[in-house]
């Protein structure tokens, strides 16, 4: 029992005979306070500050965590209103061996290769652990052009 008085031990409390004001509980440390001297805790939520409704004396309340802030985001670049893109400088694109010509071509160049197809697989040539055929490069040769190598 002794504990519940001591929190209203006029500590934080003035108390003038002339103009008398209510006293309020601070709901942070259930310590007495003069009214004028309770406040609200605020917090951020967006880009402005929300009042929680919990009322504090001033020696306990707390400052707005910044963290709670949204980030601020700079705006996106401008698009660029007419963009130059390099173009290659040999006569083939650098990937599938195409040639240079129209974007038509190029798209249907592409559209003619069979990209589902698995790799073929040289059943004949070389050994089964993997090793490099044997033979004369003639031979070699000739066992190579009997694979059919294109994907489509």
């Amino acid at each position: 029992m002794m504990s519940w008085i001591n929190r209203w031990k006029p500590h934080y409390v003035r108390i003038d005979s002339r103009h008398p004001e209510a006293l309020g509980i601070c709901d942070d440390s259930d310590f007495a306070f003069n009214i004028s001297d309770l406040a609200e805790q605020m917090e951020w939520r967006g880009n402005r500050l929300v009042g929680t409704n919990f009322y504090r004396g001033r020696p306990f309340l707390d400052t707005p965590q910044e963290q709670n802030r949204p980030p601020r985001v700079k705006a996106d670049p401008y698009p660029v209103t007419d963009p130059r893109l390099p173009q290659p400088d040999s006569d083939h694109y650098p990937l599938y061996g195409i040639p240079v010509s129209s974007p038509q071509e190029v798209t249907a160049h592409l559209n003619a290769l069979n990209w589902t197809a698995p790799t073929p697989k040289p059943a004949d040539v070389g050994d089964p652990d993997g090793l490099p055929p044997s033979g004369t490069p003639q031979q070699i040769m000739a066992k190579l052009n009997t694979i059919p190598w294109s994907a489509s």
